[in-house]
């Protein structure tokens, strides 16, 4: 599974919330941006297998992985910058 050229992946669909890829071209520079990156693979594998799949009910545990991901990253990044 390779990601499209040219084409924004879920993760950066839903987080930075655009179709711009100039938007999130910016390199990692804390531990919340490395913690995001491990969850963008993480969104974007369940994503890829989930439209390679031709089995319903292996896609639509792809989508529950893929918002349990999502919530695990909010909780992560919120539990990381509280109190700042």
């Amino acid at each position: 599974m390779t990601e499209p050229k040219n084409e924004l992946t879920l993760w950066a669909r839903v987080v930075y919330n655009t179709d711009d890829l100039w938007v999130i071209s910016e390199a990692p520079t804390s531990f919340e941006d490395v913690a995001r990156l491990n969850f963008m693979e993480l969104i974007n594998q369940m994503d890829w297998m989930r439209n390679d799949s031709e089995s319903p009910d292996q896609k639509r545990l792809c989508s529950i992985a893929i918002t349990k991901l999502e919530e695990a990253c909010m909780f992560f990044i919120k539990a990381s910058t509280f109190g700042k």
